[in-house]
């Protein structure tokens, strides 16, 4: 079988608009909301033309001296901002600000969103090593990459011949990979799917033939959804440096979802 035909279960599973069960296949027992970390700044000082010292702006700062970085998690975002977190909390209610913008916090502080669309290397490699507690390194997985980051030619070779998975209102371009491999933060950027100097493209779907669980990061939505076994969610809950809450196949996860936060 090959691996869009091996895809073709995603699709015949996907329901709704703006719901878990609208990116991940129903069916599966137990399903985990993983949160793309924020971005955490400390904005230093520097000076102007006239001596007066002045806060430096973030885009005119260099790293290392006038900014600490470091990601930030929903949770302390949302208690820095009075704010609560919960399982279908939207980034843009937490943060009050527009989708995509900047906040700057009253201690100095200032908060990035999550980006959209794709986990971390460092993060999708502990969603996979929590899976290689039950499968083997070896196994061979589907992954797909939406098809339509972009990506130079020369960059993005494990796509050029790439199979395509339509799915409804997305298409990717599905290969086939080394589980044990995506289990390494490094993988991406060796892969061919576009991705260089740690920027660009990452996977959207990654499933096993057997269909036990599946992966899916929509790429409008700033946190990546697992769906498996009892067992699996509960080492994605509990992985370290993974911020996640279990969500239920129809909790509605659009903006409008989030009324804790109106």
């Amino acid at each position: 079988m090959g691996v869009v035909s091996d895809g073709e279960w995603i699709r015949g599973r996907l329901r709704g608009w703006g719901r878990v069960g609208s990116v991940i296949p129903h069916g599966l027992d137990a399903y985990a909301r993983v949160f793309h970390p924020a971005r955490i700044f400390r904005v230093g000082f520097g000076f102007n033309d006239d001596a007066a010292p002045r806060r430096t702006v973030i885009e005119h700062a260099v790293p290392g001296r006038d900014v600490g970085e470091s990601l930030c998690a929903w949770a302390e975002a949302a208690r820095h901002l009075g704010r609560v977190m919960h399982p279908l909390a939207q980034w843009s209610s937490i943060s009050g600000a527009a989708i995509g913008a900047s906040v700057d916090l009253e201690n100095g502080w200032r908060l990035d969103a999550p980006r959209d669309g794709r986990p971390e290397p460092e993060l999708l490699a502990r969603l996979v090593q929590a899976v290689l507690a039950t499968d083997p390194p070896s196994r061979t997985v589907s992954v797909g990459v939406w098809n339509g980051w972009g990506t130079h030619p020369d960059d993005a070779w494990a796509l050029r011949n790439g199979e395509r998975l339509r799915l409804p209102g997305r298409e990717y371009v599905v290969f086939a990979a080394r589980l044990g491999d995506l289990a390494d933060a490094a993988w991406a950027d060796g892969a061919g799917i576009g991705r260089k100097w740690g920027m660009g493209p990452m996977p959207q779907l990654v499933w096993p033939s057997g269909r036990e669980w599946c992966i899916a990061s929509e790429i409008d939505w700033n946190s990546t959804i697992v769906g498996g076994s009892r067992g699996l969610i509960e080492r994605i809950l509990s992985a370290p440096e993974v911020e996640a809450l279990e969500v239920a196949i129809d909790d509605d996860l659009s903006s409008e979802g989030d009324t804790l936060n109106r």
